[in-house]
């Protein structure tokens, strides 16, 4: 499967990851950031509100409309974004797999990164350990696609216990977003510690259809893709609302471990095409803009 299309390639143009610390509002004299590589880019304008700096009002938008509005600038300052995806068994599931949707996402987010001069890398994990990869610029970003499309996903990994190590390595706080279908759950206080490094968090789930609406029924025998156990097993209609209530829960476990952790969390089906994802879903959410 490859990564990105080309097409898919032109759309990205129209998006960029969004940053609470990022936008803010800002008038023409105010002095901005010293640090290399700041600069003040126009970004938007809204209608002026009781106590809003005067200065920031556009006298020319006002000659043609008479009415007020604000200039927004967007203080932009090369960011570091990270792509954590999860490499275990489990993302194996499903066509396109879990893990070939989870990756073919981070490629398009960090292309999207280095468009807007943000430093992307991805973050395999696998078991307690991860793999990085860094794009310093499009040309590398190109030549690891390859070698990142030949990745397949294998054995168990053990979440929290990876994520501990990511935040305890101390990589220069920035945007980390996080690809998994969260089943290999052994609590969250990684996530708790890249938050309190003062990261933005963004948890995303990827399932398929058959997880979230499973149609299975009868006798079947099902395996434990991370653990190889097997279990012969009668599927009723008592045993998939057994399931599903269980899978709500865990995803009410997410939300709330995210919310407390500053995090943005939602569930992505991978049958979803990742164009409507990106330039729709993931707008309306306010992970990209």
């Amino acid at each position: 499967m490859s990564l990105l299309t080309r097409q898919l390639l032109a759309q990205l143009d129209q998006i960029q990851i969004a940053s609470r610390r990022r936008m803010r509002l800002q008038h023409r004299g105010e002095k901005s950031s010293q640090r290399k590589g700041s600069s003040l880019e126009f970004s938007d304008y809204r209608e002026y509100l009781q106590g809003d700096d005067v200065r920031s009002i556009d006298w020319s938008i006002y000659g043609r409309m008479e009415r007020l509005y604000l200039k927004l600038f967007l203080e932009e300052e090369s960011k570091p974004v990270s792509f954590i995806v999860d490499a275990s068994e489990s993302m194996s599931f499903g066509s396109p797999s879990k893990f070939q949707y989870a990756l073919s996402l981070a490629a398009a987010l960090s292309y999207v990164a280095l468009r807007h001069y943000d430093r992307p890398q991805i973050i395999l994990l696998r078991d307690q350990s991860f793999r990085r990869f860094g794009f310093g610029s499009q040309k590398q970003f190109f030549s690891m696609l390859n070698y990142l499309d030949q990745q397949t996903p294998s054995g168990e990994t053990h979440l929290n216990a990876a994520l501990k190590k990511i935040a305890l390595a101390r990589f220069k706080r920035g945007i980390y977003f996080l690809f998994s279908d969260f089943y290999s759950y052994d609590g969250f206080e990684g996530l708790k510690l890249l938050s309190s490094a003062g990261n933005e968090l963004h948890c995303l789930q990827i399932l398929t259809d058959e997880e979230v609406h499973p149609s299975l029924r009868g006798d079947l025998k099902l395996r434990d893709a991370e653990m190889a156990d097997s279990a012969e097993v009668s599927i009723s209609p008592q045993i998939v609302k057994r399931y599903l209530a269980r899978l709500r829960a865990l995803q009410s476990d997410i939300k709330r471990t995210a919310h407390l952790s500053f995090a943005s969390y939602q569930t992505i089906l991978t049958s979803l095409p990742l164009s409507s994802l990106l330039l729709r879903d993931l707008r309306r959410s306010g992970v990209v803009v």
